[in-house]
């Protein structure tokens, strides 16, 4: 009999460590990033140096389950400062705030003491589609006022947002359905082969939106006016 093959994590190590793409543009540019942009580079920044992080723990054996609550709470600031960044509204960015600081509360009191409860993608739900309804709002109002959309930075960094925030609650809600009709194999390519291309053409897109920023005409302190 010929023994099963272990499945491979190739595709998402290398996810993980392409993140670094977006993150040398974004410093790269630095000097060309206003607010909402910097905001957004502390985010991959941050997500990737985890995601590193936890690859290289995995690979040595030791529990990375704490990473998850530490992640979540990171990206919910950086997450919220970004949209609240974008909203000139005062009513919409107190919203903002308000939303994704309860939400960082509730992670705060009970993630870290229920490490495999916050293992479950289940987490990030709140964020995703907190992110998936913020990103099509700003995008709607930046297609709705802007020209040459393909040359501004900000509509790449929402349309990576939405599209990937999207994929990533379709992608759960998928894998939900193969653990309940037993579709290890299906669940199997989906986590390990599909998820990383999707996730690498994701920053493959912040990428080109951080390099785009080198040719705005946006000043650094100034942003797209977003008043509702």
């Amino acid at each position: 009999m010929t023994q099963a093959m272990k499945p491979s994590y190739l595709l998402i190590d290398l996810s993980n460590y392409a993140g670094l793409l977006p993150c040398l543009m974004a410093i790269y540019s630095r000097r060309f990033l206003n607010r909402a942009q910097v905001i957004f580079g502390i985010d991959i920044w941050v997500g990737t140096s985890f995601g590193i992080l936890s690859v290289i723990l995995a690979q040595q054996r030791i529990n990375n389950l704490f990473i998850y609550p530490i992640l979540a709470v990171v990206n919910s600031i950086t997450v919220g400062l970004f949209f609240a960044e974008l909203a000139k509204s005062t009513w919409l960015k107190c919203t903002i705030r308000v939303a994704f600081v309860g939400y960082t509360g509730i992670v705060l009191l009970m993630g870290f003491g229920q490490l495999a409860l916050f293992a479950n993608l289940e987490l990030f739900t709140f964020i995703d589609f907190a992110v998936t309804g913020l990103a099509l709002f700003f995008l709607a109002k930046l297609i709705r006022r802007s020209q040459k959309l393909a040359q501004k930075p900000l509509f790449w960094l929402l349309l990576a947002l939405f599209l990937g925030s999207l994929y990533d609650i379709a992608s759960t809600q998928l894998g939900t359905l193969l653990d309940h009709y037993g579709g290890a194999r299906w669940k199997d390519m989906l986590w390990l082969q599909i998820n990383p291309v999707v996730t690498m053409i994701k920053l493959a897109v912040i990428t080109y939106g951080f390099y785009l920023t080198r040719f705005q005409l946006v000043k650094a302190e100034k942003l797209p006016q977003f008043r509702i």
